[in-house]
C-alpha cells in the first residue's frame, strides 16, 4: 500500500488585467475564490450587547469583574491569558443559542470554552479584550443514554 499523493491543482498566475490567461475556467474560478473572500472585521462588543446577554443569562451568570473572570482567561499551565468584558455561563442549549445569536447579529467575536484544558490557547481570549468568553461548565446533566448506539 502506497502513500497517497497529494492534491496539486497547477493554475497560472495570469498576467496584470488578463482574466481570460487561466488554463481553464476552474483555475480562474478557484483564483478568485481564494483572493476575493475577505470577512468583514469583528465589532467590539458594545455596552447594549453585553447587558443583552447579561439578561440571557442572569447576573448571576454574567461575570465583569477581573477578579471573577480570572480562572476564564488563563491557560491552565500559564502559559495564554487573554481579557474580556464579559464571560457568561448559560444554563441550557436555549441560552447558548441566544447568546450566538446576538453575538452574531452585532458581529462580535466568541471564545467557547469548556474545561479551558486545551494545549495550543485555543479557549482564551485574545488580549485585546474583544471578544465574549463562553463557558460551557453549567451544561453538565446528562439528558438521555442512547443504549443502542453505545453513546
Amino acid at each position: 500500500m502506497g502513500l497517497a499523493k497529494p492534491l496539486t491543482i497547477a493554475c497560472a498566475a495570469p498576467p496584470p488585467r488578463a482574466r481570460d490567461a487561466f488554463p481553464s475556467r476552474k483555475c480562474a474560478k478557484l483564483h478568485f475564490a481564494m483572493t476575493q473572500h475577505v470577512p468583514p472585521p469583528l465589532n467590539v462588543p458594545s455596552a447594549a450587547l453585553l447587558a443583552e446577554l447579561a439578561s440571557i443569562v442572569g447576573p448571576e451568570n454574567a461575570l465583569r469583574d477581573t477578579a471573577d473572570q480570572a480562572p476564564y482567561l488563563t491557560e491552565w499551565r500559564g502559559r495564554y491569558t487573554g481579557r474580556t468584558p464579559l464571560v457568561v455561563r448559560p444554563g441550557s442549549v436555549a441560552e447558548v443559542s441566544a447568546i450566538l445569536k446576538a453575538c452574531n447579529a452585532a458581529r462580535a467575536g466568541v471564545v467557547p470554552q469548556a474545561g479551558n484544558t486545551g494545549l495550543v490557547g485555543g479557549q482564551i481570549p485574545h488580549e485585546s479584550g474583544t471578544e465574549i468568553v463562553v463557558s460551557v461548565a453549567r451544561l453538565n446533566k446528562i439528558r438521555a443514554i442512547d443504549k443502542a448506539a453505545h453513546a
